[in-house]
């Protein structure tokens, strides 16, 4: 069991400084483009820190952490510098200069940890404390101030998303409306309201994309050789999944087969199967209160042309563990459906 145990240690760390790495990679190319010195000294700091770490010897679950939290310190400065029109205010780059001098003290603690006898870490015991504690410092008040920012951020960014999808509908259900008498035959206004309720909810492509073409083309490439693919993007928060997936959604190759058929449902804030089943509901106007579950399979039995629901967040439901079978039960009547691929 012990073994196994580090075999499972070994994998996570192994995994978050691939992560950390591709994080640093994405900063070096968002330097190049800005010309922003300070970002590309985090990028090449965070890179000596990842080979460092990799040869740590002593006291690697401590090292380790403060890698973690530099991770997401790097994540909240990405989604920072990509997501304002103008220049960083001066205050804000002063801060993300503040985390470049904790980086400094970070590799340099790290590399105490890289080897040296018993006796020689003892005498350096009070510099490596000290330089520990400047080190958590360093990264709380960076969380604190540009961890704080990004949320901000987001949130504005999901605001005006929202408001601009409520525009795009309000002039395609404009549009209908007009030419409601051109319906075809058996097709009613509320079906078409349906199809483009569902096209205005499709969020935009990401702005910055890199580093998992490999993956985007494969997962493209299975979905045009069977669109009844069921295929699962894992990985932990940040790393990309989301812009991976409306990477795929806005591929001309996928538009081409799906059209307007094309779904993203965002599933964070479902903790329960009927939170869930409701935010798959609302996505699709299902209005049916009773058995909303078969309702939904209905809706998307109508027709029987491609279509392809990405299911954003799907792990939040998931992890509970009390509500994972009947999660999973409610995923298996999506996979009934001949001709749905699930992402």
């Amino acid at each position: 069991m012990s073994h196994i145990r580090n075999l499972k240690a070994a994998s996570k760390a192994e995994n978050l400084l691939q992560y950390v790495g591709l994080a640093a990679r994405m900063l070096k190319e968002i330097a190049e483009a800005t010309g922003a010195p300070y970002l590309k000294t985090i990028a090449g700091l965070t890179t000596l820190i990842i080979q460092t770490v990799e040869t740590v010897r002593y006291n690697r679950d401590e090292c380790l952490r403060m890698t973690e939290s530099t991770y997401e310190l790097m994540c909240a400065i990405i989604n920072i510098c990509k997501n304002t029109e103008a220049e960083l205010l001066p205050a804000m780059v002063r801060n993300i200069e503040h985390f470049e001098d904790t980086l400094y003290k970070l590799l340099s603690y790290v590399r105490m940890h890289v080897d040296g006898t018993l006796l020689r870490r003892v005498i350096k015991h009070i510099q490596i404390s000290s330089l520990l504690a400047d080190c958590n410092k360093g990264i709380q008040r960076a969380l604190d101030v540009l961890g704080v920012q990004s949320h901000v951020i987001t949130a504005v960014m999901l605001a005006e998303m929202q408001e601009r999808a409520s525009r795009r509908h309000q002039e395609v259900m404009d549009i209908l409306s007009s030419k409601q008498a051109a319906l075809p035959p058996g097709t009613t206004l509320n079906d078409l309201r349906r199809s483009s309720s569902t096209l205005s909810l499709l969020p935009a492509p990401p702005q910055i994309f890199s580093g998992r073409d490999k993956e985007q083309q494969e997962i493209i490439t299975t979905i045009q050789q069977n669109t009844t693919a069921r295929i699962c993007i894992l990985g932990p928060g940040g790393i990309g999944k989301t812009s991976l997936a409306l990477s795929i959604l806005h591929d001309h190759n996928i538009v081409d087969i799906f059209d307007t058929r094309r779904y993203f449902i965002s599933c964070d804030a479902a903790i329960t199967t009927d939170g869930l089943i409701s935010i798959v509901a609302k996505y699709f106007n299902v209005e049916e209160k009773s058995k909303q579950s078969n309702a939904i399979i209905r809706y998307l039995n109508r027709s029987k042309e491609p279509a392809l629901m990405v299911l954003d967040n799907f792990e939040t439901p998931w992890e509970v563990p009390e509500q994972r079978s009947k999660v999973e039960d409610f995923l298996a009547l999506f996979a009934n459906i001949p001709h749905l691929s699930i992402v």
